[in-house]
């Protein structure tokens, strides 16, 4: 080639061999021809010759030792702005992301998995990173994407023991401590302070003595099967619910005169198995009543 040594760059199939087939990076091809490397970027621009991306241009190289701990030196007590991070984000974000469509390979996530072994997290970064997070909420379009994954995806045993390795001997943080945030009127369930009239009248006193009446009367015998003692229930032949719906009774002291609900000869002693074959098993009606 009778070229100038100093002109080399603007050859274009010189360029293109350099930076393409040979992979040099332009700091490199700009050192050859004694110049600053902006001046082949913009001979590059000139003849249109693409760029390698990051993920391309960082490929094979192996950081040292030295430069990573003069890196971890140098961002050591660094404050990023928060436009800074906002534009960091914006450009990470969909295709901008260099493993946007992508995944690891089975390879990388072992050596990710390797790096990260052992890794124990201070105090102070475990603070850092719970004051970034909060009031952090992923959306409605994410929290779909992370159910999607993780449908039908089942632990392998070892992953199952792992987990079971790393919770050995933590105490969980609410341990003997009340929620105030999830309970009284915080609750989910919360319905102005009132219970299921059914659940009150059952554990009356009243009730408990209707109910040893017909074991009594029944010799402790199940009727359906003629099972002796063991677990044994007091049946209402007509239901619970029925009686409760008939009479209109929405307080404890509509329930308790009322005689038909607790009639001995409404009621009948039958074992778990046959109790729960009769058509109205747990067929009760949801009637509440305000606790005083």
């Amino acid at each position: 080639m009778n070229m100038k040594t100093e002109k080399l760059y603007q050859n274009k199939e010189w360029l293109r061999g350099k930076y393409w087939d040979e992979g040099l990076p332009t700091r490199q091809i700009g050192a050859i021809c004694k110049i600053d490397f902006r001046k082949i970027l913009y001979w590059m621009k000139k003849y249109n010759i693409p760029r390698r991306s990051y993920s391309e241009a960082e490929k094979g190289k192996i950081i040292s030792e030295e430069t990573k701990r003069k890196i971890s030196e140098a961002c050591k007590g660094r404050i990023i702005s928060e436009r800074q991070r906002k534009n960091h984000s914006k450009r990470m974000k969909g295709e901008g992301n260099s493993m946007y469509g992508k995944h690891h390979s089975k390879e990388a996530r072992d050596k990710i998995g390797e790096a990260h072994k052992g890794m124990i997290l201070s105090e102070e970064t475990k603070k850092k990173i719970s004051e970034i997070k909060k009031g952090i909420h992923p959306s409605e379009e994410t929290k779909r994407k992370i159910s999607k994954a993780h449908k039908g995806k089942k632990f392998s045993k070892r992953h199952r023991e792992k987990l079971s390795e790393a919770r050995l001997g933590m105490i969980p943080w609410n341990k003997g401590k009340r929620c105030p945030q999830l309970g009284g009127v915080n609750a989910a369930n919360w319905k102005g302070g009132i219970s299921f009239l059914v659940d009150l009248i059952r554990t009356n006193i009243k009730y408990r003595q209707w109910r040893d009446d017909v074991f009594t009367r029944d010799n402790f015998i199940c009727q359906g099967c003629g099972q002796i003692g063991n677990k044994l229930n007091a049946h209402h032949i007509k239901s619970f619910s029925s009686i409760l719906q008939y009479y209109e009774i929405t307080t404890m002291e509509e329930a308790l005169n009322c005689e038909e609900l607790f009639n001995i000869n409404n009621g009948v002693t039958l074992c778990e198995e046959c109790h729960s074959n009769t058509e109205n098993f747990k067929n009760k009606k949801n009637i509440i009543i305000k606790r005083k």
